[in-house]
């Protein structure tokens, strides 16, 4: 991991989960649609897939309400995990406190979206 000026560390920024990529192309229908595979957290532990708008992603608009809860769930997942270790690795207590305080938060909004998958009959 290397430090930036701000303190916090390259790693943070550049998690795996959060980068994707083209893979294949699937064939159904008698077309074939790209898929780009993001590197996630499926239940069988493989790569969530979203259909390709021609642009090399879907834009935010054209994402199903199970997309956007999902992929919100799985960043408030991961903001909370980092938020939690970087509280136990770091010396400093003030910065402690803070990210202890934000695991916290992050806490609550995985609450609040998970009430919302259940309202919508979502799946983890």
């Amino acid at each position: 991991m290397t430090s930036t000026a701000a303190g916090r560390t390259e790693d943070f920024f550049m998690r795996d989960s959060l980068r994707s990529f083209p893979d294949r192309i699937i064939k159904g229908n008698g077309t074939a649609r790209l898929l780009i595979l993001h590197k996630g957290r499926r239940p069988d532990g493989g790569p969530h897939a979203v259909p390709e708008n021609g642009t090399g992603r879907k834009t935010m608009a054209e994402w199903t309400m199970e997309e956007v809860l999902r992929l919100a769930l799985r960043h408030e997942m991961e903001n909370f995990g980092e938020y939690r270790k970087a509280a136990e690795q770091t010396q400093n207590p003030a910065v402690r406190k803070m990210f202890a305080y934000l695991a916290e938060e992050e806490k609550g909004h995985i609450k609040l979206i998970r009430d919302k998958m259940a309202e919508f009959r979502i799946q983890e």
